[in-house]
């Protein structure tokens, strides 16, 4: 038996020991309390996101702090059911931190199957899926708004989605052409100033440039299918995969894929579809390459009225050239005479789409006034190829800027290249106009 004296030091040492148990269970107590209240706080966080409706109810302008980048579209038309449609994806830039909402155009569409990822590795195409459970509409802005779980965080971004919508006779975004009877259908667009956003959803304000990738589907019925740039492939499929009924759909349908585009604007996009006649002229660029000049309209109209403006527009490419030292930056220059059109004529980079009046020159009507319309319009728009379209202004105040120029340059071009009497034709339309103006009491200098 060990001495009664040993026992006692054992006893003594006990409540030590018990001491530092408590300590160590206090301590582990403290940790798991403050984790615990961590994950609460950061849950609470993430949970509690605030969506600012200031930012698409008090404002018509879209925040900066989306970027777009890239547009890759994919547009289906349906001109038997007068419908069009399709997807796309949108790369963009977020440059603000705690993002709640984003917020784009879109008018009249039925928006469906939207996603947005963000882009963590983009050659290695490794993408983080952003939970985003709801969206809206805020018609009076034409905003689709899209709400986020979390808040997003800067970065590269990618946004699908797909979408459905009607063909009007409206003359603006995509539209029927009243072509009479038995002239066939034919689709033409105007997206100036603000009726991208009536095709597809977009980040629609003239500053906001980026670049653009084109593939339409239509009808195979339809042989004239345009738009900005160069057709680079074509295939055919059975159905065209629109609206309630495309599981039926058994029609032959052609898939033309376009070039990429420049950077360029929103409103600068266009489409014809139909089936149209044309001509067409070569020419080698300031630059080296070459470029195609093509008079495109309905019936025989390029073949019969369509040689003058053929000839003028390439003479007028090489002297804009020459006057902007910088060479035609497509490889096509595509100008269409539509029977529906508003407008005198509007400067789609590489696709231009006229009033027919103001593209079409019969020598049989007054050759002062056809033939020197022909002139200015049509030298004012190649004018705006470079200025309007190259360098653009950042908002609608300054269109006067853009215009005033274009307007200028049609007259340096019209004097330099024209076969016709300019001063004559200023005295008879200009300076006329300018003193009916002046009759009324309303007028000031």
């Amino acid at each position: 038996m060990k001495p009664f004296h040993k026992l006692e030091n054992y006893v003594d040492k006990t409540p030590r020991a018990t001491l530092f148990v408590t300590a160590g269970i206090g301590l582990l107590l403290l940790v798991f309390s403050i984790t615990l209240i961590s994950i609460i706080a950061v849950s609470a966080a993430r949970t509690e996101v605030v969506y600012d409706a200031t930012l698409w109810r008090n404002t018509t302008r879209l925040s900066k702090s989306l970027i777009p980048v890239r547009y890759n579209i994919t547009l289906k038309v349906d001109m038997a059911n007068e419908l069009f449609g399709g997807s796309e994806s949108i790369e963009f830039k977020l440059n603000a931190n705690q993002t709640s909402m984003i917020i784009l155009h879109a008018r009249n569409l039925n928006i469906s199957n939207y996603k947005l990822m963000k882009i963590i590795d983009a050659p290695k195409n490794i993408l983080e899926v952003i939970k985003a459970p709801r969206s809206t509409t805020w018609s009076p802005h034409s905003f689709f708004i899209i709400y986020l779980a979390e808040y997003a965080e800067p970065g590269t971004y990618r946004l699908s989605l797909d979408w459905i919508g009607k063909l009007t006779y409206e003359y603006t975004g995509l539209y029927l052409n009243r072509m009479g009877d038995n002239k066939g259908k034919l689709v033409s667009s105007q997206l100036q100033a603000s009726h991208a956003r009536d095709i597809f959803p977009c980040f629609d304000e003239p500053e906001l440039k980026a670049l653009f990738t084109m593939s339409i589907e239509t009808e195979s019925v339809h042989e004239t299918v345009l738009w900005n740039t160069k057709q680079v492939s074509l295939k055919t499929r059975t159905g065209l995969q629109l609206g309630p009924d495309s599981d039926s759909d058994n029609r032959e349908i052609t898939v033309r894929t376009y070039a990429e585009s420049p950077i360029m604007s929103t409103y600068l996009n266009a489409f014809v579809i139909g089936n149209l006649t044309h001509i067409e002229k070569k020419y080698t660029n300031k630059g080296g390459n070459e470029v195609i000049v093509r008079v495109y309209g309905v019936d025989d109209k390029p073949e019969a009225f369509g040689g003058y403006a053929l000839n003028k527009s390439v003479e007028m490419l090489k002297y804009f050239e020459d006057f902007y030292d910088q060479p035609y930056p497509l490889s096509k220059c595509d100008m269409v005479g539509v029977p529906s059109f508003q407008a005198g004529a509007m400067e789609n980079w590489g696709l231009i789409i006229y009033k027919e009046k103001f593209l079409f020159f019969d020598e049989a009507e007054d050759e002062t006034t056809n033939k020197g319309m022909v002139n200015l319009v049509v030298a004012h728009e190649l004018a705006h190829m470079w200025f309007g379209n190259l360098v653009t202004m950042k908002w609608w105040n300054d269109i006067w800027l853009n215009e005033g120029f274009a307007t200028y340059a049609q007259g340096l071009a019209s004097i330099n290249v024209s076969d016709w009497t300019y001063k004559n034709f200023l005295i008879q339309d200009t300076r006329l106009r300018g003193l009916q103006t002046d009759v009324y009491a309303t007028s000031r200098p």
